[in-house]
């Protein structure tokens, strides 16, 4: 059994260590730096599911009286409705509104919804005030206590008062991270998803789409570049690996099972074939490529007609789908199947 109350402060959830191991996780998961594990969580950051951190610092009112403002006024949110994101009684944001309207009669402007910086809903609690919840919810982040009285508006040392009230309040029940060593893998996960819900208000099963979204992306080739008549497909794949992707040839060499030199030569043709890059809305294409379906035993194109042919599309559809005459789509497959039957009957 962990001893959580003897446990450092950089083991809690939103530590160095727990920032470290969550991450790591997704990292080793997924294949997904944190810088690009951040940028994605904050792409899907449901807007509606956070207020906008600039309207904290205003002078006129608490932050309570600023949030209910907000959501009163800019959201068009019943009192109720706020109550459950804030785990506040209805009746005293209904005083608490009246009151921010004396001190502040004008809207905030609407251009604050499109703050990058923003406090998921998921942070207040009833066992903290909101100006405590808001400051745990930022230390979190790893910001420094200077940081956060920029942000909101506030004196450091109130931030300093504030988030050590906060901690003491909290004590350590359900805020530390068993030691590493203490820990099954499968109770990682869980700590990990329950750290990304409280923190970007995405339940593990959206986040896990989301995911799983990029991972097949990352591990894919959208068919639309393979439609230009001015590349082979496999200079096609190389310029995009190389110029959209940023892949090195040593990598895309082992995605497509080819030899990192000959890719260097593939790519230096296709560069002057075709100058500019591929558009970046090929990523959005619907229908992709797998890396899994390149095998050294066939040619890029065949190992492509094959995939295509293996997702019972027609010869018809395929010669439609990447550009190709369909005579010739057709010889490309039974010249692969050949090959294919020949290697099983050699063995």
């Amino acid at each position: 059994m962990v001893d959580h109350e003897n446990l450092p402060k950089d083991e809690k959830v939103g530590g160095s260590i727990f920032e470290e191991l969550a991450f790591g996780y997704f990292a080793k998961t997924y294949a997904l730096s944190k810088n690009e594990l951040l940028k994605i969580l904050k792409e899907k950051q449901n807007i509606d599911d956070a207020i906008p951190l600039s309207i904290l610092r205003t002078n006129t009112l608490s932050s309570l009286e600023a949030i209910v403002k907000f959501l009163r006024e800019n959201r068009k949110l019943s009192y109720s409705k706020i109550a459950k994101h804030l785990h506040r009684n209805p009746k005293t944001l209904a005083v608490t509104y009246a009151v921010a309207r004396r001190k502040m009669p004008e809207l905030f402007a609407e251009e604050v919804d499109k703050d990058f910086q923003s406090i998921p809903f998921t942070v207040f609690s009833n066992r903290l005030s909101i100006l405590e919840s808001i400051c745990t919810y930022l230390k979190s982040s790893c910001s420094s206590y200077i940081e956060i009285s920029h942000v909101i508006g506030k004196d450091q040392r109130t931030v300093w008062t504030v988030c050590r009230r906060a901690e003491q309040k909290i004590g350590r029940v359900n805020v530390f991270l068993p030691k590493k060593a203490d820990i099954e893998e499968s109770a990682v996960e869980e700590l990990v998803f329950e750290y990304f819900e409280k923190k970007y208000s995405l339940s593990k099963k959206d986040l896990l789409k989301i995911l799983k979204d990029r991972r097949d992306v990352d591990n894919s080739i959208p068919l639309s570049i393979l439609r230009t008549f001015k590349l082979s497909s496999l200079e096609s794949i190389v310029k995009f690996l190389r110029e959209n992707r940023e892949l090195s040839y040593v990598v895309i060499g082992k995605l497509l099972s080819r030899n990192p030199k000959t890719l260097a030569v593939t790519y230096a043709v296709a560069r002057r074939k075709m100058s500019e890059p591929f558009d970046d809305s090929t990523n959005e294409d619907i229908i992709r490529i797998p890396f899994i379906a390149f095998t050294r035993k066939l040619s890029i194109l065949e190992c492509i007609c094959v995939y295509l042919k293996s997702q019972n599309h027609s010869y018809a559809e395929i010669s439609r789908m990447i550009n190709k005459d369909q005579r010739t789509i057709w010889t490309v497959c039974h010249r692969a199947e050949s090959k294919l039957m020949s290697e099983d009957n050699g063995r």
